[in-house]
Formats: C-alpha cells, sequence, structure tokens
C-alpha cells in the first residue's frame, strides 16, 4: 500500500478546514507484509513493513531547517485463542509494534510496544474489547524536541530520562 498526504501541518498550517493544500510539504507512506490463516482454527496473522517520509524544510526548535524526515516501522498481529472457533469472533489476540526515525524535532526516536486484545468475551456485550499493553519509547537527544508538533509544550528532559515506559489497559 501508498499513501501520499497533505503535509502542511509540519510547518504549522491546519490541515482538513480547506481540503489539502499540497504546497510543497507532503507526507509518504509505503507499506508491505503478508497476512496468513493459522493452525486447524485458521487464526489470522498480519506482518507489516513500512517506511515514511516529510517533505519540506522543517524548523527545528534549535533554530535550524531540518530538509524533511523519514522513518521505518514493523507490526505482528495474531489472533491467539478463539473462545468458540468457527462460531463467531471472540477470542484473544497479541501484537508486537517497533518503530525508528530520523527526525530532530519530534519527541521519541524509537518505540516499541506490544500487548494483548480481548473481543467478545462479555457473553450480554458480544461487541465490546478489552485490552493490555506497553510502550516503550527511546527519546530525542535534543531536550527542545517536540516543540515543532506542539508549540510551547516542553519537551522531555533527557537529563533525567531517555527513555519512557507507559502500560496501559481498557475496556
Amino acid at each position: 500500500s501508498y499513501g501520499v498526504y497533505d503535509g502542511s501541518q509540519a510547518h504549522g498550517e491546519h490541515t482538513g478546514l480547506l481540503g489539502p493544500q499540497f504546497d510543497g510539504y507532503y507526507f509518504n507512506i509505503a507499506e508491505v507484509g503478508p497476512t496468513w490463516l493459522y493452525g486447524p482454527e485458521a487464526k489470522p496473522g498480519k506482518l507489516g513493513v513500512g517506511v515514511w517520509h516529510q517533505t519540506g524544510d522543517l524548523k527545528l526548535p534549535s533554530g535550524g531547517v531540518d530538509d524533511g524526515e523519514n522513518g521505518v516501522y514493523v507490526f505482528a498481529s495474531q489472533r491467539l485463542w478463539f473462545q468458540q472457533p468457527g462460531v463467531n469472533h471472540n477470542g484473544v489476540s497479541g501484537f508486537l509494534q517497533y518503530g525508528a526515525n530520523d527526525s530532530d524535532s519530534s519527541w521519541v526516536r524509537q518505540y516499541f510496544g506490544a500487548g494483548f486484545t480481548a473481543f467478545g468475551l462479555v457473553r450480554s456485550r458480544p461487541n465490546d474489547s478489552q485490552g493490555v499493553g506497553m510502550a516503550w519509547s527511546i527519546l530525542n537527544d535534543d531536550p527542545n524536541a517536540g516543540h515543532f508538533f506542539f508549540p510551547g509544550a516542553p519537551g522531555p528532559s533527557t537529563a533525567l530520562n531517555s527513555n519512557e515506559l507507559m502500560f496501559a489497559g481498557y475496556y
């Protein structure tokens, strides 16, 4: 798959109000990967590998300019268990994610995530889902990074934190 998007927000212009501007700031993303059905219960799985590129002169918190930014990512998901195989979609899936970039304006340089999602396990609520997960981020070396996307927001304090770990759950 390939997509190109209006990347004007990268230089501070809001997008979506007047339609795409396509003024030299483009966000390009491409992804490939297989899907499969595993085992006698045909549990679905997917692997994806992608690359992205933001074009344009991007102003940095330090006052400099970066001529575009690039990133890569990979993810995998797999249905691990069906509550009633062949009857409905109820069950549990797991996922893994990794991403890295060369951004001098983003708070995060690398990311790793993992978790589980349960579907339809409450009989009276068959369309509900629940999940747990964790995310680990390696933060940018520049303590001012991130101001580009969130003007006025403080960047991470790399003197105290070079990594960030988060756990989350939902119903």
